[in-house]
């Protein structure tokens, strides 16, 4: 599929200058298909059925996705949306297959990387309750049943195997910086307490939480913070007998994450989120664990290689640092109900129901196959009726964290080439909304 991928570029200035819900490129308005009986043959011919009954993550068959994935050292794993029970089972079962079968030892999740070393602590040494670290998390997304199971099979896991083959849990994203500058105080507190002075004026950078980390600072005030950081680092970063040196390294990882993280304060949250969230897999890919494969968990628009919006998006930078080793698997849905914030800030996640989406011909197409199935996009000939399909750019249902019940199409429609976006593809017919705690 390497011709699909050459124009990703010129697709996303053409298709994805626009935000979600904004009509772009030549879609008709309707779901209708050309060439529908040769696009219908194609695909039943290369649909591999994951799920054909009443889904069941039990009866899923996950080994044609890993297979697909072959050698890649890094695998993405997406999702339509933060509330679809089907895809946090999907990704339950394909990463036990992964660790279990192929050697797969990290997971990358799309979460605070403060909060997510509470989570690794349970599953590498079974400190606390998955239950009690997760109701910790500031995503919503995570405090569920589906979360749970999985996070529990982790920790059992571990319990089971050396330590060589235990599984490390870390979060890549920046949302939370006071909590991340936490753990550097802690270190500091700990380790290095001559340096807490030098350290004191950087407090006052990280002390709002969100996307954006609060009102804007200026230039003279990033960089005063930035001074600060820098000189921590160096002092940390000399040899330190006593100190373990796992936990040097995730604090130097900690200030990395704050230095690179306060441009988003000047504006520029969306883009720099999605590269931040690309150089702390590389660090974990490069530094951290060297030798390891890793999966990576985070929403659809972040794992795709394509942009589908107005930004690139992470897959696209991990695709420039690693190539081919790097795998791109799409979670989509046709229709049903999902669970998301009815409205920024609002702390309640509640189910909210999306019918069809509109203008669509992915459901029109891959509800022929009346069953959970997965396509290995790869192997789809760039130049076929489906391959050329799979190269348009087609409007979907890829909703984030927030959907207003009340107009749900800004929020919830998405647009972009399935074929120059993900490696393969998973598509559930119809969604449910995950089972909070």
């Amino acid at each position: 599929m390497d011709l699909r991928r050459i124009s990703c570029a010129m697709l996303t200035l053409l298709f994805s200058l626009a935000p979600i819900g904004a009509n772009a490129g030549t879609a008709p308005a309707t779901g209708s298909l050309e060439n529908e009986p040769a696009l219908i043959s194609a695909l039943r011919s290369r649909a591999v059925v994951l799920e054909s009954g009443a889904f069941s993550a039990d009866d899923l068959n996950v080994a044609p996705i890993a297979q697909a994935a072959g050698n890649a050292r890094i695998i993405g794993l997406g999702e339509g949306s933060h509330g679809t029970s089907e895809f946090y089972q999907i990704k339950d079962r394909v990463l036990r297959y992964l660790v279990e079968h192929q050697g797969f030892t990290v997971l990358a999740m799309e979460g605070d990387w403060s909060e997510w070393t509470a989570v690794n602590r349970f599953v590498q040494t079974g400190d606390g309750t998955a239950a009690d670290v997760l109701r910790n998390q500031d995503y919503a997304m995570y405090r569920t049943v589906e979360m749970r199971n999985l996070i529990e099979w982790l920790r059992s896991y571990n319990a089971s195997v050396p330590s060589d083959r235990m599984v490390s849990v870390v979060g890549i994203d920046f949302q939370e910086p006071a909590k991340t500058f936490a753990i550097v105080a802690d270190y500091v507190q700990r380790h290095s307490p001559g340096v807490a002075p030098t350290l004191a004026p950087a407090r006052g950078c990280f002390v709002s939480t969100g996307n954006n980390g609060g009102p804007p600072l200026d230039t003279a005030e990033i960089s005063a913070c930035d001074l600060a950081l820098s000189q921590v680092d160096a002092d940390i970063s000399q040899p330190t007998p006593a100190v373990n040196e796992y936990d040097k390294q995730l604090t130097r990882q900690a200030i990395s994450i704050l230095r690179r993280g306060e441009p988003m304060r000047l504006g520029a949250s969306v883009q720099k989120r999605d590269h931040m969230m690309a150089l702390n897999v590389e660090w974990l890919a490069n530094t951290l664990h060297p030798n390891a494969r890793i999966v990576v968990s985070t929403h659809d628009a972040h794992v795709c290689t394509c942009a589908p919006y107005w930004y690139i998006p992470m897959g696209s930078d991990l695709r420039k640092a690693f190539g081919t080793a790097y795998y791109s698997l799409g979670m989509l849905f046709g229709t049903g109900t999902v669970r998301a914030h009815p409205r920024a800030g609002n702390p309640s996640f509640i189910p909210i129901q999306l019918g069809q989406a509109p203008q669509t011909r992915v459901a029109t197409l891959f509800d022929n196959i009346n069953a959970t199935f997965f396509l290995d996009v790869d192997a789809v000939p760039a130049h076929s009726p489906l391959g050329e399909w799979l190269g348009q750019p087609q409007s979907l249902w890829m909703p984030g964290g927030v959907i207003d019940p009340r107009n749900v199409k800004p929020y919830a429609l998405g647009r972009l080439s399935l074929g120059r976006s993900f490696d393969g593809i998973v598509y559930v017919p119809t969604s449910h909304a995950t089972s909070p705690l």
